[in-house]
């Protein structure tokens, strides 16, 4: 990752005691398999989304639709206490997946046309 895409870049070196070093290893491997599991779970979300998109393309679908959407939303923000996360956290990434599918259902969309 180059430093103008580091937003971290200006940051001093980590610090990490030698005591605590191996525990967090511990916990940054896992937290780097979660993140390949949530990168590859996007990667079927979309597979799904591209798939809607050509049936919308199809059939003359529009490509938002504010109710499915906001649903959508509505629904992780309301799952997201059980799981230990705050609503608002939940929206900010839900809007922006919906935000990307629509850019994806626009693209399918006019490449149909």
């Amino acid at each position: 990752m180059t430093d103008k895409n580091n937003k971290f870049a200006h940051l001093p070196p980590d610090n990490i005691p030698e005591v605590a070093r191996a525990e967090l290893e511990g916990y940054r491997d896992a937290l780097d398999k979660f993140d390949r599991e949530l990168v590859e779970l996007m990667g079927k979300r979309f597979e799904v989304v591209h798939k809607v998109g050509i049936l919308k393309s199809k059939h003359g679908i529009p490509t938002i639709q504010p109710i499915r959407a906001q649903a959508v939303i509505d629904r992780a923000a309301d799952r997201a206490p059980e799981n230990g996360l705050a609503p608002y956290f939940m929206r900010a990434i839900y809007e922006a997946i919906i935000d990307y599918a629509h850019d994806l259902e626009k693209e399918i969309v006019k490449d149909h046309d």
